[in-house]
């Protein structure tokens, strides 16, 4: 039985089901950011009330000391270890044969970084230009789609086709520590494994 709640109050208030109480879940998925009342405050009420009740704490935000709080409060470790982070990767293959010289490029990557709500890596590989975002929903998508192609239309650089990938990257949080950061080496180098077959083809 899954049941879905939409506040923070609900748990607080044990109200979010007739027939179900927290004592009866096997897991919780909490978000840090419930709107009127804070995650840690809810999380705080349950680890002390249902001190049984294994927690995960969810969030988009990847300060460390959100980790760290989570943890202290008494969210779940061990069924934590594994938090999987999707990207969006965008291949946009190139029509010129000529290699991208190296300062369009870096202009490319500069104008980029303006449109984008953050760009984690721009390289090319195997006459592609690959992007790194965050995932974005459809429509967020589509926005961001039509900036790009605007960008690569003004730096002259033309593409026969961009299509997408949705995958995703792992982070470690284990005994009180982000063990791992958001690293763009060795993200680029997990995409590149991932895609490298479909890109040369």
């Amino acid at each position: 039985m899954i049941n879905i709640l939409v506040s923070g109050k609900q748990v607080l208030q044990n109200t979010f089901s007739k027939d179900y109480t927290l004592k009866d879940m096997d897991l919780v998925f909490l978000d840090i950011y419930l709107g009127e009342i804070d995650g840690y405050e809810v999380l705080k009420n349950i680890t002390t009330s249902y001190p049984d009740l294994p927690v995960i704490m969810m969030s988009v935000d990847r300060k460390k000391e959100n980790v760290l709080k989570s943890i202290e409060l008494g969210a779940n470790v061990d069924r934590a270890t594994r938090v999987n982070t999707p990207l969006t990767v965008l291949i946009l293959k190139i029509d010129t044969k000529k290699e991208i010289r190296h300062d369009i490029l870096n202009n490319l990557k500069e104008n980029l970084s303006k449109i984008l709500r953050r760009i984690d890596s721009v390289f090319v590989y195997e006459r592609s230009i690959i992007l790194i975002l965050p995932l974005t929903n459809k429509n967020g998508l589509k926005i961001v789609k039509s900036r790009i192609s605007k960008v690569f239309m003004d730096a002259g650089i033309h593409y026969s086709d961009m299509r997408e990938e949705i995958f995703f990257f792992p982070d470690d949080v284990k005994e009180k520590e982000l063990i791992q950061n958001f690293d763009n080496y060795k993200i680029k180098d997990l995409i590149l494994q991932k895609i490298k077959d479909t890109v040369t083809n």
